[in-house]
């Protein structure tokens, strides 16, 4: 039975973090470190193993029922080309799947390379670095879907920031942004202000104070530095609620039409399956679901797409989205069945078919653009009119046709998922010995779902998201 479930990661929803030495549950937390020398923990002479161990100290410092348990897959002296081979040891893979934080060093080894060439070598550099950093974090990010993940900033050990260096951190803060649950972590200006011993002078240097923060090589940070490093680290994640506790927040977004707006739920707080499946994640999961309903009545395909593309208000919440649901074609359906309805036109209807295909790989595409990780779930159309006219077979396969074409888009859209409401709707519960001409699941004006209508479709949807849990939610306590 689950007790409980551990937060879902929202890089966009910052809560503060509470921590509590009554807490009764113990809670675990894996965090892995890749990339360089910095992450690996050279010239930590402590023996701690860098950043990642006192990190787990001051965690587990702070909540004495969190155990956290640390995996260090750096390699010294790692260029980024080197750490992206290094991610397909299956070991790597392994490690990142699992984890619940990742952090990432890289960058150095390039800056300094660009900072010693001419123009246009260093510009070429720079364009490497930065394709290839999309590449590695994207690929971070299509292993594990939920864990943060924290890009430490670039470093100097010059007194002055170097203009290149802002420059190369201001790159690497954009294309972490690009990411889902991805942190820019600046590094340079509080290892540039360095620190003296209590022994030593008012009057000590800038180099004198950046001699004690960083290591005899002038290059890795000392013990001091790694104690500097895990505190802007640390604050980083508990500023962004990343640590596990029970119960847990998610934002949803309904894309679509009618379906999704709920046209034909006269419940009091209406909002059709949108509505329900935010209740029952709060009561079954102890999840608090944000919803934001952006089905719009009688909307045909295009139309959705047009607001997907053109709509700043919803593009912003689609972007920020934990879980997306679409509903898109059945307006465009009625729209080739009511022109002649008792006299189908098979010519019309495989033209139909074809725009609405084309329309759907582009909402699909559009959205996946808009937020790369999300999971989609795409719900079927459904026949309004079988218990009227059982035996128009035509109308039925014209039904199956659509609803085919709608799998084989979310088959090409990563980590987009199909909803079968056609298995529950269309018959309305019959049976051959009990036929009739009502759907008890539809509203007899409107075709629509009626409230235990609504009520089949969010046990479908759940149903079809506990099957892909592992996108949408973080583990679970046992």
């Amino acid at each position: 039975m689950i007790a409980g479930i551990y937060a879902l990661w929202n890089q966009f929803t910052p809560q503060p973090q509470t921590f509590s030495s009554s807490a009764s549950t113990s809670r675990s937390l894996d965090v892995v470190g890749l990339g360089d020398g910095l992450t690996s923990g050279v010239g930590d002479t402590t023996g701690a193993g860098g950043y990642l161990t006192l990190l787990k100290n001051d965690l587990t410092t702070k909540d004495t029922h969190l155990k956290v348990h640390v995996t260090n897959k750096a390699e010294p002296a790692a260029t980024l080309a080197q750490t992206q081979k290094h991610l397909k040891k299956q070991s790597v893979q392994t490690a990142v799947q699992h984890a619940d934080v990742l952090t990432v060093s890289v960058g150095t080894h390039e800056w300094q390379t660009a900072d010693g060439q001419k123009q246009k070598g260093a510009a070429k550099t720079k364009q490497q670095y930065t394709a290839d950093l999309k590449a590695y974090l994207r690929a971070l990010r299509k292993l594990n879907r939920t864990a943060p993940i924290y890009v430490l900033g670039i470093y100097s050990t010059a007194t002055t920031e170097p203009a290149s260096l802002v420059q190369w951190n201001a790159n690497t803060k954009t294309i972490a942004n690009q990411v889902s649950r991805t942190e820019f972590v600046p590094l340079n200006a509080a290892l540039q202000k360095g620190e003296t011993t209590a022994a030593s002078s008012s009057n000590s240097t800038s180099a004198d104070k950046n001699q004690y923060i960083f290591n005899e090589d002038h290059f890795h940070p000392s013990s001091k530095g790694y104690d500097r490093i895990t505190a802007i680290l640390y604050k980083s994640v508990v500023k962004h609620g990343n640590l596990p506790k029970k119960g847990g927040s998610l934002r949803m977004i309904g894309i679509g039409d009618s379906l999704t707006h709920g046209v034909g739920d006269t419940t009091k707080q209406g909002g059709g399956y949108v509505r329900r499946l935010q209740s029952t994640l709060k009561k079954k999961k102890n999840i608090t679901v944000k919803t934001n309903n952006f089905g719009v009545n009688g909307n045909m395909s295009t139309q959705i797409l047009s607001r997907v593309k053109n709509d700043a208000t919803l593009r912003n919440r689609l972007q920020r989205a934990d879980l997306i649901t679409v509903t898109a074609g059945g307006n465009d359906m009625l729209g080739v069945l009511q022109k002649d309805f008792f006299k189908l036109d098979q010519a019309k209807l495989k033209q139909g078919g074809e725009t609405y295909q084309q329309n759907l790989a582009q909402l699909l595409k559009t959205i996946r653009q808009v937020n790369p990780d999300a999971p989609i779930f795409v719900l079927s159309l459904y026949n309004p009119f079988y218990v009227y006219f059982p035996k128009m077979t035509s109308i039925q396969t014209t039904i199956k046709a659509w609803n085919k074409v709608i799998q084989q888009e979310v088959k090409a859209t990563d980590h987009a998922y199909y909803v079968n409401i056609d298995a529950v709707l269309t018959k309305g519960k019959q049976t051959k010995a009990k036929a009739t001409h009502t759907n008890r699941y539809l509203n007899e004006g409107t075709k629509m779902p009626n409230n235990t209508g609504y009520q089949v479709i969010e046990h479908q949807l759940l149903d079809t998201m506990n099957q892909h849990r592992s996108w949408w939610l973080t583990k679970e306590e046992e």
